[in-house]
């Protein structure tokens, strides 16, 4: 077996920002009843395309590449008998002359593939296919997706290692990632094949399951295996691979969004030193922070920008703007992008968006500025929300909304980064509706705050452990100063009325704070000092008169608290009773955007502007880098999402920003940061421009030039 190292040409694969996925079949010009032409590309031969490609500045081509002189190859089982023609049109040296071209101009390639459905596979060997388990549906019958417990495993391995020896590729590349198989959503939860139960029983000791059971503990613990059996699996695929080619790329599609749950077999936690891209489902700025988390090396966000129109076969349109500023926002997120390309590159819009990315090669990434934390915790998500895990992440995605547009820095932490070590360095914590966390946890939060944190938790965060069984009273009960009395209307959906009880939230919120979402009801401990900034209205219904008479909170506060304030130890903990971040989702007041960031003190860094623009920082190379962006689009509606396996090709259609406007007047405000005579700010995208500091008593405020798509504000202190 040779081994060699990939040469990545002077350019590590951290700094190729230029990255994009468009597929050789595609791209063929002689389309016709027998399938593409690896011969001509849109009237171009192999190398003159391959040139023309490089003239837009990709740097890293994500590619089916034909499967030819392979002992193992797929097209020599029976089901490719029909396409055979295809193979006959595909040159012998193709494949070669394809990757000597690209690496010419400095170009990696990386070969995209379906990692558990290759066509061939199971026509040969029926029996590696996925068996779904029982959960009660009717489930489309699997044709031919794979099971990494079964022999199938290991032939992948031998598959790759072969082709990366027979050939001069830099990587693969994994599509269709999901533990079980697909058809209906949601898709088949995970494999019962006599393998799995061989792998569940040898690991365990126990018998696997074979239907859907929440009220099973030994079913709970068959999802959590799952994780951890496909993570193994991509583990062993990495080093098969990184055996014959060190460093080579090896990219899994990994799938921590919304209408993608616990079925698909993967985890929301940190990605233990794999390769994932994520596909993007929902907004660019939430996504990549979930990326981010991941704590790999190599990560990407994945993101479809082709337009398309009903009833025309493939992209209509590829806008400039549209294409280049959903990566800028994940750049100025700390995360790489891939492109989609299903045409030839149309130089007009890949150059534009190529060189705006080379523009922020020196400044992506570094160490994130840590202030506030919002838990994403695959334990609710999978074991407290069973009914419905989206009911998750419409609160997660509201409360996540929320800090975006209110200009508040923050981190995703996973329930695995529920460590000491992790939580030390910031200062706010927010617990979105954590139901599920285990006594582990909450002693490590408990100490968190007695060492002076601000903890945010809401609804009925710590009432159930770590496998959804409910406790008797929150875990958090002796942080929060409260006690758990019931979840008033849990099933329905009803709203909630806060009357202002403190003087700083009748100045903010006047006669009342109103939300479409649910609420406990909680008692107060006894002896406790406990502020009440809200408390709960009386009133299922609002009005501003009452009686003929002003109308006042006083009015309709029933004196059950809302919200309220316990000084623990050194910190601090809020408990808020409402779902608000699911209130959000459904309705996103301004007025209900404001009110979590109220409830903080002025952060180290803030943004003064629209909610339109958002803020991320990083420290980097001894200086602090402060990223400012517009946004791609308002708020979209959680239910539109990502319903359908392709929804994702309509989103560049709607509330995209296909244009360049400025944003004028915004201004940065920096407090407790070390400016001193010495320090400076300039905006290196725009030719290193000094920005002069304002200081007061209190802080330091630096006036930003108009901001257009994104920009880098470079803090020297």
């Amino acid at each position: 077996m040779k081994k060699t190292a990939v040469d990545f040409f002077g350019i590590p694969f951290e700094k190729r920002l230029c990255r994009g996925e468009f597929h050789l079949q595609n791209l063929g010009s002689d389309f016709d009843n027998k399938g593409p032409s690896y011969s001509q590309f849109h009237g171009l031969d192999i190398e003159e395309y391959v040139d023309l490609v490089a003239k837009c500045g990709l740097q890293v081509w994500y590619t089916d590449i034909p499967f030819v002189g392979s002992k193992l190859t797929l097209h020599s089982h029976d089901a490719y008998e029909k396409d055979r023609n295809v193979i006959k049109r595909i040159p012998p040296d193709f494949v070669d002359r394809f990757l000597e071209r690209a690496h010419e101009n400095k170009i990696i390639v990386v070969q995209a593939f379906a990692l558990f459905k290759l066509p061939g596979v199971i026509h040969q060997y029926p029996e590696w296919k996925t068996q779904n388990i029982n959960d009660g549906r009717e489930l489309t019958k699997n044709k031919d997706w794979t099971c990494q417990n079964t022999p199938f495993g290991e032939w992948m391995g031998d598959f790759l290692v072969e082709q990366m020896e027979n050939h001069d590729i830099d990587g693969v590349w994994f599509d269709d990632t999901n533990f079980g198989s697909r058809g209906d959503r949601p898709w088949g939860a995970g494999c019962v094949c006599s393998d799995c139960h061989k792998k569940y029983k040898n690991d365990t000791g126990k018998n696997l399951p074979t239907v859907v059971d929440w009220n099973s503990t030994e079913f709970k613990h068959w999802v959590n295996w799952r994780y951890k059996n496909l993570r193994e699996y991509e583990h062993y695929i990495t080093d098969r691979v990184t055996s014959v080619r060190k460093g080579a790329i090896v990219a899994f599609n990994n799938y921590p969004r919304p209408h993608i749950n616990w079925q698909a077999g993967h985890s929301l936690a940190p990605g233990e030193g794999l390769h994932d891209f994520v596909e993007m489902g929902t907004e660019p700025q939430i996504l990549s922070k979930i990326v981010l988390a991941k704590k790999s090396e190599r990560r990407e966000l994945w993101y479809w920008f082709p337009q398309h129109l009903p009833n025309v076969d493939g992209p209509a349109e590829l806008d400039p703007v549209t294409a280049t500023h959903q990566g800028l926002i994940s750049i100025a997120n700390g995360v790489p992008v891939q492109g989609t390309y299903d045409h030839a590159p149309e130089g007009k819009t890949m150059k534009f968006q190529f060189n705006e990315f080379q523009k922020r090669t020196d400044y992506i990434g570094g160490d994130t500025f840590k202030y506030c934390a919002i838990l994403l915790s695959q334990q609710s998500r999978d074991f407290g929300f069973t009914d419905d895990p989206d009911l998750y992440w419409k609160q997660y995605l509201g409360v996540a909304e929320i800090l975006g547009q209110s200009h508040v820095i923050h981190d995703v932490l996973f329930d695995l980064s529920l460590t000491e070590d992790e939580l030390e360095p910031y200062k706010v914590l927010i617990l979105p509706d954590s139901r599920c966390l285990s006594n582990n946890q909450i002693a490590i939060i408990r100490h968190w705050v007695q060492n002076g944190g601000i903890l945010i938790a809401n609804y009925e965060t710590s009432l159930y452990d770590e496998l959804g069984n409910k406790r008797p009273n929150f875990g958090l009960s002796e942080v929060l100063g409260i006690d758990y009395h019931g979840t008033y209307d849990k099933d329905g959906d009803s709203g909630t009325i806060y009357a202002p009880v403190s003087s700083q939230m009748k100045n903010l919120f006047g006669v009342a704070l109103t939300m479409e979402a649910q609420h406990t009801i909680v008692k107060i401990h006894d002896n406790t000092d406990i502020e009440q900034a809200f408390n709960l209205s009386n009133r299922k219904t609002f009005g501003q008169q009452f009686g003929g008479a002003p109308y006042t909170s006083k009015m309709h506060d029933s004196g059950l608290p809302g919200v309220t304030l316990h000084s623990f130890g050194k910190g601090q903990a809020y408990y808020i009773s409402a779902d608000y971040g699911k209130g959000f989702a459904h309705y996103p007041t301004h007025r209900l955007r404001s009110f979590v960031p109220s409830l903080l003190p002025p952060a180290p860094i803030t943004l003064n502007g629209p909610s339109r623009l958002e803020l991320t920082a990083f420290d980097k190379n001894d200086k602090l880098l402060i990223h400012v962006y517009q946004r791609a689009k308002t708020m979209m509606p959680f239910e539109n999402i990502h319903q359908g396996a392709f929804d994702v090709q309509k989103l560049p259609m709607f509330l995209h920003m296909d244009e360049k406007f400025p944003i004028h007047g915004a201004s940065i405000e920096l407090r407790n940061i070390n400016i001193s005579d010495k320090s400076t700010a300039s905006v290196p995208l725009q030719n290193n421009k000094s920005l002069k500091f304002q200081h007061s008593s209190s802080k330091s405020v630096i006036k930003l030039p108009p901001i257009l798509m994104h920009e880098v504000i470079e803090l020297t202190i």
